[in-house]
């Protein structure tokens, strides 16, 4: 069985306000009842694959839950790194935190993500 890396690098993780711009305004749209999430090739297959995840404030008030919700995501982008395409930056947008744990979250992005 491979190893799974333990941690998300930095290399992994978009943090610039203007890639998120970019992914969400080239990039290919899918939603569902909780999410919506936005996929834009960047590159080729030796380039890492990145994840960005938006929960605004009007969403959930409380900084831990959305922290929590944060971290359920990039846990399950961490236990599936392989099934994501290479080269590809991914854009989580959460529309309603429903997710109390993982089990939720995990049903609905396989959905999200036809896994």
């Amino acid at each position: 069985m491979p190893t799974v890396n333990k941690k998300l690098t930095g290399k992994e993780k978009l943090k610039n306000p203007a890639d998120f711009k970019r992914v969400s305004k080239k990039g290919r749209r899918y939603s569902s009842d909780n999410l919506n999430l936005s996929v834009l090739k960047v590159g080729d297959k030796t380039e890492k694959t990145r994840i960005g995840i938006t929960i605004p404030n009007r969403v959930e008030k409380s900084a831990v839950k959305r922290n929590k919700t944060r971290r359920l995501i990039r846990e399950f982008f961490r236990l599936n790194k392989d099934k994501f395409t290479a080269g590809t930056d991914y854009s989580f947008y959460v529309r309603k935190n429903v997710f109390t744990n993982y089990l939720t979250m995990e049903k609905e992005l396989k959905k999200l993500l036809k896994f």
